[in-house]
């Protein structure tokens, strides 16, 4: 199986994947299309149906269903067959439209005859239903009416009813919502903002058609395709839409733009949705990955390999600036060789690697446990003297560079120290068996970490080797955290 195909990653559209104007880049839906080919399991949850997605999205080639209508329709884009549908009951479906028809305001309705979809949208009474209405056209909706969806009308009796939507101001869907919502129990009467158009919408759905509802059965569909039962899922997004996906998740992701409330939900912020944040993340990710399989996979010989006379010489240096029984946090610890050295130099030690197995060998070879994690799950606060970070934070893309640096600096107490080592290179790049190295030169290693809070004492360059046997130029960082400073 491709190392891809561990975690499923599903993403909103809409401030979230989109840019600004809600379109998908071209550039966007290449870097996509060669995730998808390199085996990434990559699918999307939107409140948008399924003719705005093919209208939207056409360039990207899903191998897998999609959710749409905020969780209300799980379909097989490729051929239109529809997985699973979360309809609204027929006779709740018709007292809603009474509830409408009262107020004198006409609603969107969107359903399922077998399985092509149905959208009936009459003639707008608001800019933003005129707005909605033209957007509809634009995309070319098949089977659109514009008229007054009519329940009792044999001509639009659908199998399965999915939605209601009505755009506009806040009191006009304040009004609606208390009568819809006592209808019953079994319906769902969501209130969003809507920045495109600058109004409200009201989306009435049936109360299990929510992406959390829908993300659970995609995650089951698609652990049964793979046969992957460890399957783990990521989700992206930005709204109060996604809170039932970011609950169902095994790692949510929300975008520098999102709610408050949804980032304070999140595992981990990252960039603006304008700045292709998503996709740039899941690059990462698989690039990550597969730097970490290479480790794994390659453990046992290249914990055979001894550290170079410059990498000894420098970890002398290190050690001697130290006072006795210092804290010492080695990060990248590999095998564990700078490590044991640290432990028989009368240093309290705390090792951590990304790598299963170089963890395992590591701590067979120093008698303590090692963390196994990724540099951005460094949780500790003020615990270390030192950090020793030798040819390690060179696999960290440019996007995480600050964020683990300032976990370093947090772990760090006031006046501690790190060292550490990157390969110099001007662009990111990775070697002949796939892992990862960033862009480093002296003058971006020092910016970087004193954007960090480092005062940086000392930056140089050692020529030496790289694994292959490369001649390489080594930079290495002398840096403290300030004296007085315990916050990060």
């Amino acid at each position: 199986m491709n190392i891809s195909s561990n975690t499923l990653y599903v993403s909103d559209l809409d401030f979230t994947l989109l840019e600004a104007d809600a379109s998908l880049t071209d550039a966007v839906a290449d870097r996509l299309n060669r995730l998808i080919d390199d085996g990434i399991l990559f699918s999307i949850a939107t409140a948008r149906s399924e003719p705005a997605i093919r209208h939207i999205m056409a360039n990207v080639r899903f191998n897998l269903p999609i959710v749409e209508g905020n969780g209300s329709v799980i379909r097989d884009l490729q051929t239109g067959a529809v997985r699973k549908s979360f309809g609204i009951d027929q006779d709740a479906a018709a007292e809603i439209s009474e509830v409408f028809g009262r107020a004198k305001k006409s609603p969107v309705v969107a359903g399922l005859r077998g399985r092509f979809q149905r959208t009936y949208s009459p003639a707008a009474d608001n800019p933003a239903m005129q707005k909605f209405h033209n957007e509809k056209v634009r995309m070319r909706f098949p089977d659109l009416y514009n008229e007054v969806w009519d329940p009792s009308s044999r001509v639009h009796q659908l199998d399965d009813i999915l939605r209601f939507t009505y755009l506009g101001s806040k009191d006009e869907i304040d009004e609606l919502v208390v009568p819809i919502s006592a209808i019953s129990d079994t319906i769902l009467a969501n209130v969003f903002r809507v920045d495109y158009w600058n109004c409200w919408e009201l989306l009435i759905t049936e109360k299990s058609a929510n992406k959390g509802s829908a993300l659970a059965h995609l995650k089951t569909l698609v652990r049964d395709a793979t046969g992957n039962q460890d399957l783990s899922m990521t989700v992206f997004g930005d709204a109060a839409n996604d809170v039932g996906m970011f609950e169902v998740a095994d790692k949510s992701i929300a975008v520098e733009n999102a709610d408050d409330a949804i980032k304070a939900m999140a595992h981990e912020v990252i960039g603006r949705h304008d700045e292709q944040a998503v996709i740039n993340y899941i690059e990462h990710s698989q690039l990550g990955q597969k730097t970490l399989n290479f480790y794994n996979a390659n453990a046992d010989t290249y914990a055979s390999h001894l550290p170079s006379p410059s990498r000894v010489a420098e970890r002398e240096k290190f050690a001697n600036r130290l006072p006795k029984k210092a804290d010492v946090l080695e990060i990248g610890c590999g095998s564990g060789h700078d490590a044991e050295f640290f432990k028989f130099s009368g240093f309290e030690v705390t090792a951590q690697d990304g790598s299963s197995e170089l963890a395992s060998l590591a701590s067979a070879r120093i008698g303590l446990d090692v963390l196994v994690c990724d540099f951005k799950e460094l949780a500790f606060d003020n615990q270390f003297d030192a950090v020793w970070a030798a040819a390690a934070l060179l696999h960290v893309p440019r996007a995480d560079f600050i964020k683990v640096m300032q976990n370093i600096f947090r772990s760090l107490r006031s006046g501690g120290t790190i060292t550490a080592s990157f390969k110099q290179s001007e662009h990111d790049w990775t070697d002949k068996w796939g892992r990862f190295f960033c862009e480093m030169n002296a003058e971006r290693l020092r910016a970087l970490f004193s954007e960090a809070g480092f005062e940086v004492h000392d930056v140089r360059s050692v020529d030496g080797y790289s694994r292959d046997g490369i001649e390489t130029i080594w930079l290495w960082i002398d840096a403290m955290k300030p004296l007085g400073v315990s916050a990060p």
